[in-house]
């Protein structure tokens, strides 16, 4: 009896240890346990930050990269105004310089303008009142040539030439080639069909300036105008950019008229045309 009930207890008190001994192992699993996941959360925390910083940093570059072609977008869109501003100057300096070589041309001697500038001194020491272009023809020449009445003429040239002076300038088209269908051969008949071209040139029409101004080189050869209509006939060519057409006739108007103002302006347009690389 004695000996089952010791037998007994050795078990219980056997198994007890063993379950304290469990016990305490599992409690010593359960620490490692914790200590790993903590260690693999941090493994994880670090490569979630790594990714992060990571993103950043491309982030980051791709920002750099979109400034740097903002940079060149906004560098290339100032180079692309300056052009545009400086082509729509060459524009306006191109339309001033035309309108100066319009008005140059327009104060020359031509009808309308009443006395030189000099006067000549007879020999009695008074001064001569110097004969306009009208005074010359109707003085010195018949009444009418040819069954033209001249002093019909010089209105109807007068009345054109005064429209181009004031800048009406389809209207002095208009008249001038009224003037040349009434006065073909007339005394200004060259002079009206330079006045057309020119009437043609500054409202950009330049297919029927340039027939124009050609008529006045094939027509009248003889006269002081046709220096002039080659030279604009040049600067049609360029306008065009029929550039081996623009040098051609800018180079003859050197050639055939050295030393005149139509020569120095065909030459100052094959300098610039140079500069351009024309």
């Amino acid at each position: 009896m004695n000996r089952e009930f010791r037998t007994a207890l050795l078990t219980i008190m056997a198994a007890f240890a063993l379950l304290l001994s469990g016990a305490a192992a599992a409690d010593t699993s359960n620490k490692e346990l914790s200590k790993r996941m903590a260690r693999i959360e941090r493994m994880v925390s670090s490569k979630l930050l790594l990714d992060m910083s990571n993103q950043i940093q491309q982030l980051q570059d791709e920002v750099r990269k979109l400034r740097g072609e903002l940079d060149e977008t906004t560098i290339a869109l100032e180079k692309l105004k300056k052009e545009q501003r400086d082509q729509f100057a060459d524009v306006v300096k191109r339309q001033k310089d035309l309108y100066s070589d319009i008005d140059r041309r327009l104060y020359k001697l031509e009808v309308g303008e009443v006395r030189e500038n000099v006067q000549p001194i007879n020999r009695d020491g008074v001064q001569k009142p110097v004969e306009t272009i009208e005074q010359r023809q109707v003085q010195h020449s018949p009444a009418t040539q040819g069954g033209v009445d001249i002093g019909s003429e010089v209105s109807a040239y007068k009345a054109a030439f005064e429209l181009l002076r004031e800048g009406r300038y389809q209207l002095a088209a208009d008249k001038f080639t009224r003037f040349l269908q009434v006065y073909p051969s007339g005394t200004y008949a060259d002079n009206a069909q330079y006045w057309l071209g020119e009437a043609n040139y500054v409202v950009r029409n330049f297919e029927q300036a340039k027939q124009d101004f050609k008529k006045v080189v094939e027509n009248f050869p003889k006269s002081q105008k046709v220096s002039d209509a080659m030279l604009k006939i040049g600067y049609i060519y360029y306008e065009e950019g029929n550039w081996e057409e623009a040098k051609k006739n800018l180079q003859a108007v050197k050639d055939r008229y050295p030393n005149t103002t139509a020569a120095n302006l065909a030459n100052n347009r094959l300098v610039r045309m140079k500069r351009e690389g024309r």
